[in-house]
């Protein structure tokens, strides 16, 4: 069903989302859109504009002229070892003579209550502007890193003996996803592979290679790599590792020698990798200068069924109550009992009785779910207030030492 139409700055506009026959009189112009903000040419452009599956796609539209356009993706996210439904943000693109006029915040709320009816308890994306997100309860919690190696000193990484290294491609998908689930499972907010999401296969079919690290062949580790640019050793651009995802230390350093082993053709290695990711530490380097960052938020569409969803140490046992204020689309808003148990959370819905429980603002909240900070440093950043703080190491509990992590752009 359409929202209502708001008015944007004294003009109003519909939200629509668009289904086949919303879209077929506006194909042409979502095409330019796309093409205005994302740069690709104008003919991949119209190749792009049908939703896969999986994909919704909304607009704010001033008679059938689409102004500013968003997609929703239908994700999984790991949150304490187990899968949560997400809403998934992407594709968010405003016309350059509409910006300014206010366009994407009914169009987002629009998009997020949807995506709560459909079941999504979280949402995140990657923004361009952060703070545009922030005034729809979105946080910074986590960053995708793209970071130079020296591929000497990756040349000095012996591998570890018993390994199998293989060439694998788009057959290998299933056990590929595997994996990634299995690494992902003590992560934060990154996508279950299995439910359909990632884009390793786009990776593999635009020329990407895939190395596998083989254990007693079990698959441990799996480095997705492309090889470009000129074959000289002064190059610095010619090898980039797209993702490496290692079970143990022996896949990661079988996988880092085995980029090491283009030292006498190519200078340098760009190695994309989240930003805790654990693996940096067996670079002498430790990759510290970042040539490419790319930040993400989240942010909870419905408590109760984001934490009865998600994962909790099963030697927890503990009961908190803490209340939700100042959510500007008004979703999260309220007082809460959360209480874990053998292994399991449920979270409801309670009477505000206690005005100094633990108060988080939409931002708080996120950080607090995703494990991103302490409630300590929460409080720092004015994002939780009220309560005891003595009682902030039983919320911490709560939520483990999974930390964020993300590897699919989307």
């Amino acid at each position: 069903m359409d929202a209502p139409a708001p008015v944007c700055k004294g003009r109003s506009v519909d939200i629509l989302r668009l289904t086949d026959d919303a879209f077929a009189p506006r194909a042409d112009a979502i095409a330019r859109l796309r093409h205005e903000a994302f740069g690709m040419p104008v003919e991949e452009a119209r190749r792009s504009v049908p939703a896969p599956a999986g994909v919704a796609r909304y607009a704010a539209d001033d008679g059938g002229r689409p102004l500013a356009l968003a997609n929703l993706l239908d994700h999984r996210a790991w949150f304490g070892g187990r899968p949560v439904p997400q809403a998934g943000i992407g594709g968010v693109t405003v016309a350059a003579e509409a910006r300014g006029r206010g366009l994407l915040r009914p169009l987002l709320s629009q998009l997020l209550r949807d995506a709560r009816e459909r079941g999504a308890a979280v949402s995140g994306l990657f923004p361009t502007a952060p703070g545009i997100y922030r005034g729809l309860g979105y946080e910074l919690v986590t960053a995708r890193l793209t970071v130079p190696v020296e591929t000497g000193e990756l040349a000095a990484i012996r591998p570890v003996d018993g390994l199998e290294l293989r060439r694998l491609s788009g057959v290998d998908l299933p056990v590929l996803n595997e994996l990634q689930d299995r690494w992902a499972r003590e992560q934060n907010c990154v996508l279950e592979r299995s439910h359909g999401a990632g884009g390793l296969d786009v990776e593999l079919d635009h020329g990407a290679q895939c190395s596998g690290a083989y254990a007693d062949g079990e698959l441990i580790g799996q480095l997705t790599w492309r090889r470009g640019g000129g074959p000289g050793p002064r190059d610095g651009s010619a090898l980039s590792a797209l993702e490496l995802v290692a079970l143990d230390r022996g896949a990661a350093t079988s996988l880092l020698a085995l980029l090491g082993s283009f030292s006498s053709v190519a200078q340098r290695v760009e190695l994309r990798i989240g930003e805790r990711d654990p693996w940096r530490l067996l670079l002498r380097s430790v990759a510290t200068r970042v040539v490419d960052r790319e930040d993400y938020m989240l942010r909870v569409l419905d408590v109760p069924a984001a934490w009865t969803g998600r994962g909790v140490a099963a030697g927890i046992d503990a009961t908190v109550e803490f209340r939700c204020i100042g959510d500007p689309l008004g979703m999260t808003d309220g007082s809460y009992r959360l209480s874990a148990a053998g292994g399991v959370l449920d979270c409801a819905v309670v009477a505000a009785a206690d005005p100094d429980l633990p108060t988080f603002t939409p931002g708080g909240l996120a950080c607090w779910y995703a494990a991103a900070h302490s409630c300590a440093t929460l409080r720092r950043l004015g994002l939780l207030s009220g309560g005891d703080p003595g009682q902030d190491p039983v919320l911490d509990a709560l939520t483990g030492e999974r930390r964020p992590d993300v590897r699919d752009h989307f």
